[in-house]
């Protein structure tokens, strides 16, 4: 537990205390059950847990909060500068009320200790952040109506400049990593172009002309020189952009294009079709190709894929292979000779609302909002052996 943290055991209230059995020796923990819970909403309390269990008898609630106040935060997205991570946290009640001041939590991965805490303009959430090149900026997009651009100094936890963003929703935001006062986001029907003109951003939307259609742009990244930018689009086009112009377009996926991932020469891609592909630095020519399927995943991987062809919302390079997050809640490594490696996975979308152990083997069964049921080993290996789909 870091300084930020804080832990409150709950005191049961008289009338639930004086209804336990009398039978059970709570002296010896061996005999009691021990559950951890994540995900609360943020005004839960004592008397939901305990009637969220009932007709159970809890003993002892113990309950953790972090600094903004609530047992729960939600992860929103993330954006990693070396040995950085940032998280944003974003607060939601049980009653999803908005307009509480949302806050980004900036974490040393190696200790896992907070570096800073950034808020103050924001509202309602944060959807899309980036890192400089340097490590030394952070630029971050809200959910506000006009989804503002904030520039941090994020060390100092001091904003830098502030601008409204688009009155159309903003799936990215890119820091040009030549140019440290230069910016990209990009959304719905929109890709627009940023400089820091003292405590402003000044903004450009992309100039299309004839060679393209408004389209929806999914992610976006920046070339090999500071004008260079590259965005995919909702009908699986590349855009190719030099300053503020459209200069080509390419088919490079069927269907959305969710991911991209520059290269020092080339490109890394996915979309919803599956596919993860290597191109080289013009999106001339495709270098190679790998589906995501059952049939090519390595004797090592630790559980089993729900589909084959699961859609790409996520692709990054480390230490020499291309690392895969799907839709379905799985994340791949993929090494560039062909073999796939399934990693981690869990459930998709939702909450999880089920959990059965096994009376005596070590195996435990979980159901959640995805309309999946999976069975789980419960051994060292802690991967799925199984899952089925549910009806509607």
């Amino acid at each position: 537990m870091t300084a930020f943290e804080s832990e409150k055991e709950i005191e049961l209230p008289k009338e639930m205390s004086e209804k336990l059995p009398e039978a059970v020796d709570f002296g010896n923990t061996s005999s009691l059950h021990f559950i951890h819970m994540r995900g609360l909403p943020f005004q839960a309390n004592a008397q939901d847990i305990i009637n969220f269990f009932a007709p159970l008898k809890p003993f002892r609630i113990t309950m953790k909060y972090i600094p903004v106040g609530g047992p729960q935060e939600k992860l929103v997205c993330a954006s990693v500068p070396k040995k950085m991570l940032l998280w944003l946290l974003s607060r939601i009640s049980s009653m999803f009320t908005i307009g509480r001041d949302p806050s980004i939590h900036i974490w040393d991965t190696e200790t896992i200790k907070p570096l800073s805490i950034l808020k103050g303009y924001h509202q309602y959430g944060v959807c899309a952040v980036d890192f400089s090149v340097d490590g030394k900026r952070l630029a971050s997009a809200g959910i506000d109506d006009s989804h503002s651009i904030v520039l941090w100094d994020w060390k100092k936890g001091e904003k830098l400049s502030i601008a409204r963003g688009s009155k159309d929703k903003i799936f990215v935001v890119k820091m040009n990593p030549y140019m440290p006062d230069k910016l990209i986001t990009a959304g719905i029907k929109h890709m627009k172009f940023w400089h820091r003109a003292g405590g402003g951003l000044i903004g450009r939307k992309g100039y299309i002309g004839t060679l393209g259609k408004n389209d929806t742009m999914m992610c976006a990244v920046y070339g090999w020189t500071e004008e260079m930018a590259f965005s995919g689009t909702s009908t699986g086009d590349v855009c190719i952009w030099r300053d503020i112009f459209l200069v080509k377009t390419v088919k490079i996926h069927d269907g959305p294009v969710f991911s991209m991932h520059a290269l020092e020469k080339g490109f890394i891609t996915g979309g919803k079709d599956g596919v993860v592909a290597l191109w080289d630095d013009s999106f001339e020519r495709c270098l190679k190709t790998y589906a995501i399927k059952r049939a090519a995943l390595a004797p090592g991987s630790k559980g089993l894929l729900l589909e084959d062809n699961p859609s790409i919302r996520a692709i990054s390079l480390g230490h020499g292979h291309i690392l895969v997050g799907t839709k379905n809640g799985e994340i791949l490594e993929v090494d560039k000779s062909g073999p796939i490696t399934l990693l981690v996975q869990g459930h998709m979308e939702g909450e999880v609302w089920g959990l059965a152990v096994h009376p005596y083997l070590p195996i435990c069964a979980t159901v959640s909002d995805d309309k999946t049921l999976r069975i789980w080993d419960l051994s060292p290996s802690h991967c799925m052996l199984a899952v089925r789909k549910l009806k509607k």
